[in-house]
């Protein structure tokens, strides 16, 4: 059960600056999902697994202060590292690709 929160807390000017949050995915045992000052607060809210959506499971629920779907196990982060080392890689892969296509050949005489 979440506690509201107090005037003397130094958060507490978040609950009143305008911006809010809106949640994609509900999970009844979550205390993120289940205390509506995180979306008052305009706070990252708990985010759908690609996971569970890829494999018709539904929309899954990652926490917001997790990276681990809840639902199937799934690890957000490492995926987003997978994907981003791919990236990298093949940006690194298009600039050699790039720096040998335009390389002068007269350059090693």
């Amino acid at each position: 059960m979440s506690i509201p929160m107090k005037p003397d807390d130094p958060a507490y000017w978040m609950l009143f600056d305008g911006r809010t949050s809106t949640p994609v995915v509900f999970d009844r045992n979550c205390y993120i999902c289940t205390d509506p000052e995180f979306a008052q607060m305009g706070m990252p809210l708990c985010r759908v697994c690609i996971s569970c959506q890829e494999t018709d499971r539904g929309d899954g629920h990652i926490p917001a202060d997790d990276e681990v779907c809840s639902v199937c196990g799934f690890n957000g982060f490492e995926h987003y590292m997978k994907q981003e080392y791919e990236s990298r890689m093949n940006d690194q892969t298009q600039e050699n690709s790039y720096e040998a296509a335009y390389e002068d050949p007269w350059e090693w005489i």
